[in-house]
C-alpha cells in the first residue's frame, strides 16, 4: 500500500475460480473461425488478411459459393481449397475449445468475443471491478443496517399484466435510485439535487485496468443453465472466456476526502459479509454442485446471473422471493412459473459452465487487497 497523504494506493487481486467473460459486444459466426477436432482449438482470422489469402491464391469463386452455401464451416472451405497452411498470415490467435463442444458434437452458430483495448489485447476493465465492489457493499450496508428508504413493491394486481410491468419497471428503478442516494451520496456537492452523481462517495474509489492479459488465458465456454435438483439444460451460446485460475492485479485508489468510510478493510468486509450471504440464499439451494472453498468470493463479469448482480435478495428478505417470481413472470412469458412452490429460489437456474470435465460458476472469483 502506498499513503501520500491524501489518497493510498492498493493492489486489488483476483483469481478466478470460474471462467470469466467479459463481452465486448462482438460475435464471430461460425463461418467466420476455424475448428480444428484433432487439436481442439478454435483459429480466429484478420478479415482483411484472409482476403488478401484468397486473392492472392486465386480462391474468390471457391469463397464466394462458401460464403453463399448453408451449414457449412470455414474448416470446410480451407480442406477444400488446399489446407489452413495457406492462411496462416492471417492468423490472429487459437482458443481452446474446453468442454465447449464436446457436449453437443457440432460447433456453435456463433462465439461471443471477450474485451478487448484498443491495441487488440485482452484486459479487464477497472470499471467492471468496480461495479463488482459496489454490488458487495450495498449488500453489506442492507444486511447491515435498515435503510429509511421504502422497499420496492409489486403493482396491483388487478393491472393488466402491461400495466403492472411498466409499474414495476418504475418504481424498482426509482427505489434503487433513492436506496444509492441515501448510502451512498453524501458530498454535498450538489445540494439541489441529492441523487447527482457529483455527490458519490464512490468518486473516491478509482481502479485502474488491468495490465494486457495473454491470449493463452483465453478458453471456449458453453452456457449451462442448472436447477436446484441437479438437472442441467446445453444452451447454444459460448463464450471466449479467461480459464479457472488466472490471476489478474489491478491499482485500487482510494481519495480518503471523498470515499468516507469506504477503506480497504470495509470492502474485504463488504465482501465477506456477501461471501456468506450468498452462500447460505443462494448456493444452498444447488446441492449437486461442489462448493469452492473461498475466502472471499465475488462475481466479475457477465452470465453470472440475478442474485450475483443485484441486492433485491438483501433489501427484500424475507419477502425476495415473491417479488423477484412476480417479476420474472412479467419479464418473461412463462418463466418460471413455480419457482416458489417448486425451489424456493427465483430465478431457479444457477449459471454454470464445465471445463475439463468440472463444472464451474461463471465469472465466480477470490479477491484479496493489500
Amino acid at each position: 500500500m502506498v499513503d501520500n497523504g491524501l489518497s493510498k494506493t492498493y493492489t486489488l487481486r483476483l483469481t478466478l475460480k470460474g471462467p470469466c467473460f467479459i463481452g465486448s459486444g462482438s460475435k464471430v459466426g461460425k463461418k467466420e473461425y476455424n475448428f480444428n477436432s484433432r487439436q481442439r482449438v478454435i483459429s480466429f482470422y484478420d478479415t482483411d488478411k484472409l482476403m488478401d489469402c484468397i486473392i492472392k491464391n486465386n480462391l474468390i469463386d471457391q469463397f464466394t459459393e462458401y460464403m453463399l452455401g448453408e451449414n457449412r464451416t470455414l474448416y470446410d472451405f480451407f480442406k477444400k481449397s488446399g489446407g489452413a497452411q495457406l492462411f496462416t498470415s492471417a492468423l490472429r490467435y487459437e482458443v481452446s475449445c474446453g468442454d465447449a463442444i464436446l457436449g453437443t458434437g457440432k460447433q456453435p452458430a456463433e462465439i461471443q468475443l471477450f474485451s478487448r483495448n484498443s491495441k487488440g489485447e485482452v484486459y479487464i476493465p477497472g470499471s467492471s471491478v468496480k461495479g463488482m465492489l459496489r454490488t458487495a457493499i450495498t449488500a453489506c450496508c442492507l444486511l447491515q443496517d435498515k435503510p429509511n428508504t421504502p422497499k420496492p413493491f409489486l403493482p396491483d394486481d388487478q393491472l393488466n399484466k402491461w400495466e403492472q410491468k411498466r409499474m414495476l419497471q418504475k418504481t424498482s428503478s426509482e427505489a434503487m435510485k433513492k436506496l444509492d442516494t441515501e448510502l451512498f451520496h453524501l458530498l454535498g456537492k450538489n445540494s439541489q439535487r441529492a441523487e447527482d452523481a457529483v455527490n458519490s462517495i464512490f468518486r473516491g474509489i478509482s481502479i485502474a485496468d488491468s495490465a494486457p492479459i495473454s491470449n493463452k488465458n483465453l478458453i471456449l465456454c458453453r452456457k449451462l443453465d442448472q436447477t436446484p435438483i441437479g438437472d442441467q439444460k446445453e444452451i447454444n451460446l459460448v463464450r471466449e472466456c479467461l480459464r479457472p485460475e488466472t490471476r489478474i492485479t489491478f491499482p485500487l485508489t482510494i481519495d480518503t476526502r471523498l470515499a468516507g468510510d469506504i477503506t480497504a478493510e470495509f470492502i474485504m468486509k463488504a465482501i465477506e459479509c456477501f461471501d456468506q450471504w450468498y452462500m447460505k440464499n443462494v448456493f444452498s439451494h444447488y446441492r449437486q454442485i461442489q462448493s469452492a472453498r473461498l475466502r472471499n468470493h465475488l462475481f466479475l463479469g457477465g452470465g453470472s446471473g440475478y442474485q450475483s448482480k443485484t441486492v433485491t435478495g438483501e433489501w427484500l428478505g424475507d419477502d425476495a422471493l415473491h417479488y423477484i417470481a412476480t417479476w420474472m413472470r412479467l419479464q418473461f412469458k412463462d418463466k418460471n412459473p413455480n419457482d416458489e412452490r417448486n425451489y424456493g429460489i427465483s430465478p431457479h437456474m444457477l449459471k454454470c459452465t464445465t471445463y475439463q470435465g468440472r463444472t464451474y460458476l461463471f465469472g465466480l472469483c477470490e479477491v484479496d487487497i493489500s
